[in-house]
């Protein structure tokens, strides 16, 4: 749901997770929970920004290879792969693990967002930069 160097920046069915392979409104609202929770996070400790490292970047695309290695998807010529865009990369983006990606993500958030760095929040009063 986010990568590095892009704070505050969540993605809703993006790439890494189960999207299209998921209930998609069941999906949708338990990443929107999530990303909920981690913004009362945030408020809770005077913090204004998170966004992921680059390790935590690395490891969860090991892991969303991995899982998709498994399987035939990373061998086809489709959408799924990038297949449809001449000269594109191929790469497999969608977490197979279905609810094991949910998993994953709340063990992030219980271990105080482990794979992600903070901010501190800038206590700057945007009503007065208009």
């Amino acid at each position: 749901m986010a990568i590095a160097d892009f704070p505050n920046l969540f993605m809703i069915h993006g790439p890494g997770s189960p999207s299209v392979l998921y209930n998609m409104p069941l999906g949708a609202e338990r990443e929107t929970e999530w990303i909920g929770n981690c913004v009362q996070y945030l408020r809770e400790r005077g913090l204004g920004a998170i966004e992921a490292t680059p390790d935590a970047e690395k490891d969860w695309d090991k892991e969303v290879n991995e899982l998709a290695n498994e399987t035939l998807y990373p061998l086809t010529d489709s959408w799924y792969t990038g297949a449809n865009i001449p000269g594109k990369p191929r790469q497999f983006c969608v977490h197979l693990g279905g609810p094991l990606y949910f998993q994953r993500i709340s063990e992030a958030a219980a271990k105080d967002y482990e794979g992600f760095v903070f901010e501190e929040e800038n206590n700057v009063d945007v009503s007065a930069a208009s």
